[in-house]
């Protein structure tokens, strides 16, 4: 860690403990209020405000000692903004490209379910013994978190079928923060205590609803399963997450009372809503939101972050990041062959870990043409595989990237501009009517 990051850290951390006394004394809303009238909301959200100060109060509401509560705000503020900033600095002087902020990391897209709204539904079991090594793992974590990436997102298939290949490359980047993606079947107590103990890993578990919801999509006793693990996770001194596809059948369920206070029953800090989207092959049209849901959506969650002390965040109309797609720009995925993509649900790529350092191929012109990508006049940059296919196909063709996934050029037959509007796009808030 940097003599900078240092000496922030020890500021944020004492600024932290003498704010804590008023965060227990005020409401989020008068917070806010605060420090609207202080002009330190502009440019941000009141949303935002509310998603960092719900944080506070989840990692206060466990007792942490100082040292621990300053580790927490290192671990989530510090490092994944100001360490990553000054990455990002070094990688634009060193390589002439902005670098990253996180990673996405598939190590297998083997698992021991198949449920229907899954974007990888294609993949599963068909070449699941394709696994990225724990070599390559722990190499490509270590050239993302040189180029600003300290976070990083571990997704599948299952990712816990390599749980001990994950504790190890986590133990290894002991200074990144890895969310793990799971359905929660495989968290025995020794997988939890081993993924605990390495000190830098959450648990986000795939819930998309109440039982009678869940089970439906994911298997009869899924949902007692995927809840007995967020339990027990944070009950083994994690830090959890619920983790819910979103389609219209389910979208104002998970935002309801009863669910919301389900899952902090279970101890998650936070929820981490990812919208349904059509990826060579699903069908499901049915299932996508229009602006009014996602307006509807953006009003419940700021409702709830005056409410409830829980965190929310839709990959589509939080407040946290705005203008839409980040692939390239902030992040790209690594699948379980090696083969960096854009995006986990954008299935081409020009290159792979194997063959070249993640610097290099940053610099390919594959995603060159993808950061090109202009944005609407909204200064929205909409999904390449929603209302900007024609992008990602002109840089496929161009470029020759190859399909990774034996339908991906099935997302190219979609032509209904209507479900292309609806297809979500990352960070597009929408506009109020």
């Amino acid at each position: 860690m940097s003599a900078l990051t240092s000496l922030a850290t020890s500021a944020l951390g004492r600024g932290v403990q003498a704010l804590l006394p008023t965060l227990r004394r005020h409401t989020n809303e008068a917070l806010v209020g605060r420090l609207a009238s202080l002009g330190l909301t502009r440019g941000t959200g009141r949303d935002s405000a509310h998603f960092f100060l719900n944080f506070l109060r989840h990692a206060d509401g466990r007792g942490l000692s100082p040292e621990a509560l300053s580790g927490c705000v290192e671990r989530y503020l510090l490092r994944p903004l100001v360490a990553s900033e000054h990455a990002r600095l070094q990688t634009r002087a060193r390589h002439n490209i902005a670098g990253l902020r996180s990673l996405i990391l598939s190590p297998t897209v083997a698992c021991n379910l198949r449920c229907e709204h899954c974007y990888n539904l294609y993949e599963i079991h068909e070449d699941g013994r394709d696994r990225l090594t724990r070599d390559a793992m722990t190499r490509v974590v270590r050239e993302a978190r040189a180029l600003g990436a300290y976070r990083v997102s571990v997704i599948g298939g299952e990712p816990l079928l390599r749980w001990r290949d994950l504790v190890a490359v986590a133990q290894d980047a002991s200074d990144v923060l890895f969310t793990v993606f799971s359905n929660g079947h495989l968290l025995t107590d020794e997988v939890a205590e081993a993924l605990v103990a390495a000190g830098n890993v959450e648990l986000a578990v795939s819930i998309d609803g109440p039982k009678h919801l869940h089970d439906v999509w994911r298997g009869e006793g899924s949902y007692e399963r995927a809840t007995s693990a967020l339990t027990r996770y944070v009950e083994a001194g994690g830090m959890g997450i619920f983790a819910p596809t979103v389609t219209r059948e389910n979208y104002k369920i998970l935002l309801s009372d009863d669910f919301i206070d389900a899952m902090l029953a279970c101890g998650a800090y936070m929820g981490y809503l990812h919208h349904y989207d059509l990826l060579g092959g699903q069908q499901r049209t049915d299932w996508l939101l229009d602006d009014a849901d996602l307006r509807w959506m953006q009003a419940r969650i700021e409702t709830l972050h005056r409410d409830r002390p829980l965190s929310l965040m839709s990959n589509v109309v939080s407040d946290l990041l705005r203008g839409g797609c980040p692939a390239v720009r902030d992040f790209v995925h690594v699948n379980h062959k090696g083969e960096v993509e854009p995006c986990c649900m954008v299935p081409f790529a020009a290159d792979s870990v194997y063959a070249k350092p993640l610097h290099e191929i940053l610099r390919s012109r594959f995603f060159q043409d993808i950061r090109d990508a202009s944005a609407d006049d909204q200064g929205i940059k909409r999904c390449l595989v929603g209302e900007n296919l024609v992008v990602l196909k002109r840089a496929v063709d161009r470029d020759q990237a190859r399909p990774t996934t034996r339908p991906a050029m099935q997302v190219f037959a979609q032509h209904d501009p209507e479900v292309l509007h609806r297809m979500p796009t990352c960070f597009s808030v929408p506009t109020p009517t």
